[in-house]
């Protein structure tokens, strides 16, 4: 396309043709880095959005109509971070049965995994209110993949080699 995708999400149908039925709310300055589709045909989102120069984690979540859902964080979108602060990025995401929402990315270079209840606020019952801080990262270090398994979450992360051991 010949267009600025910033902050786009659409559906297409299984012949590949745009589904006009779909009419996504534009999502601004959004880099989406994840997105699942819950049971009820609504769809999560994550990734980052820029305020103030520093990123903060931003989680959406839109109607199956492709509007975004008010019920979740008042406005269907919910930033994580200060922007006074470090950068904060989400990129990988699971969704609950209960309709809980699970997200792995980064607080400056540290590895955070952030847990939202089905009403888009912090989840106080996970880690430290809502937020578990893991390592520090290498230097271009990322979560690459979140899972959920029986007993938890399971995240991994992409730390950089280095050294003479490559």
């Amino acid at each position: 396309y010949d267009c600025d995708l910033a902050g786009y999400a659409g559906r297409l149908n299984s012949d590949g043709t745009v589904d006009p039925g779909f009419a996504a709310d534009r999502l601004g300055n959004i880099a989406i880095f994840d997105v699942a589709l819950q049971t009820d045909g609504k769809a999560v989102g994550v990734g980052s959005s820029s305020e103030s120069g520093a990123s903060r984690l931003t989680v959406f979540r839109l109607n199956p109509d492709g509007s975004l859902d008010v019920g979740f964080g008042g406005s269907g979108i919910v930033h994580v971070g200060d922007p006074a602060g470090p950068s904060h990025h989400g990129q990988s995401l699971v969704l609950d049965p209960d309709g809980r929402v699970v997200v792995a990315g980064l607080r400056g270079e540290q590895l955070m995994v952030v847990r939202f209840l089905a009403n888009g606020s912090v989840d106080a019952a996970f880690g430290a209110n809502g937020v578990f801080l893991g390592p520090t990262l290498q230097s271009g270090g990322s979560p690459s993949r979140l899972v959920r398994t029986a007993t938890g979450y399971r995240v991994a992360a992409h730390i950089p080699s280095s050294g003479t051991n490559g």
